[in-house]
């Protein structure tokens, strides 16, 4: 027998915060969705976060049903056990959030699960039902910012403070972090707190731009030692850079040339659109387990 949810039994939140693209989404509880808020204006966190509470409350009006469930993900690291979101100092979302849920008005919703965005769009990377299930890989973001995410057996690992996978804080040689040696060259924001996309893409297109060789050797040998460390098999490059195709060629070069034992590298989305599909997902299957665990409670009692 074969049971149809009730799109009206409640809603599920999803919403992703970042520096540059914050989206709001409403989901009913057949996982269709039914309204959604998007912006790409330059917000710090305070100002996104102030973004997001306005237009959850919107959603919440216009679906007029309880929610049910909500998944948010920021771009910085979240405590498993606190939750609180704690940026790495130095990265593009700066300010540390004790409690989240309470900030974004969620406090009342039954489940709310948060955490950082590269660790969403690896879980939703892990989860396609298209490609092989529990699967190893390392998977990396390319963009403002350089993220990465460990996948063990299909599951994320995140550390016991959430900062696993955190390659773009590995230092380099002139015992600078990856971000802020990135940030600095000519390619990075005017306050050097990230990297501008547009001219990013344009110098790693370039062969002869001594700065983008520089910027490949110092990603490759991040990916390296997190490959070296965690031995994934494979490597997932996403983010609006890895549209690049000169940057993943000699990341392939350098990384086959350096690896311990083998491993692949293959392109992911280079859009974020795969973060926003794996968050609302999650948010609609946490709705529907928190369903099934009332049901079954109440057929036992």
């Amino acid at each position: 027998m074969t049971y149809q949810p009730n799109p009206d039994h409640g809603h599920v939140s999803a919403v992703v915060l970042e520096r540059r693209h914050n989206v709001v989404r409403a989901l009913d509880f057949c996982g269709d969705l039914r309204w959604e808020e998007r912006s790409e204006t330059d917000m710090t966190f305070s100002e996104g976060i102030a973004w997001a509470r306005e237009h959850l409350a919107a959603a919440a009006a216009h679906m007029a049903t309880p929610c049910r469930a909500a998944t948010i993900s920021v771009a910085a690291p979240v405590n498993p056990g606190t939750g609180a979101v704690q940026p790495m100092a130095g990265a593009p979302l700066g300010g540390v959030v004790p409690d989240i849920t309470a900030a974004l008005g969620l406090a009342d919703v039954p489940r709310v699960r948060v955490d950082n965005d590269v660790n969403w769009a690896a879980r939703a990377e892990a989860t396609d039902p298209a490609k092989e299930p529990e699967r190893s890989f390392l998977y990396v973001y390319l963009g403002a910012g350089v993220g990465g995410a460990l996948v063990a057996e299909g599951s994320v690992i995140r550390g016991a403070n959430g900062a696993a996978g955190e390659i773009s804080f590995l230092r380099t040689p002139k015992g600078t972090t990856l971000h802020a040696e990135l940030s600095s060259l000519s390619f990075g924001s005017p306050d050097h707190s990230s990297i501008d996309i547009d001219l990013a893409l344009a110098a790693l297109q370039d062969p002869d731009n001594g700065e983008a060789r520089y910027a490949t050797d110092l990603l490759a040998q991040a990916v390296l030692d997190a490959a070296t460390v965690f031995d994934p098999g494979t490597v997932v490059l996403s983010g609006p850079l890895s549209a690049a195709d000169l940057l993943i060629e000699r990341l392939r070069t350098r990384v086959e040339a350096g690896r311990i034992a083998p491993v692949a590298l293959i392109r992911g989305r280079a859009d974020d659109e795969l973060l926003v599909a794996g968050v609302s997902r999650h948010a609609v299957h946490d709705a529907w387990d928190a369903a099934m665990t009332s049901a079954l409670t109440i057929a036992q009692d």
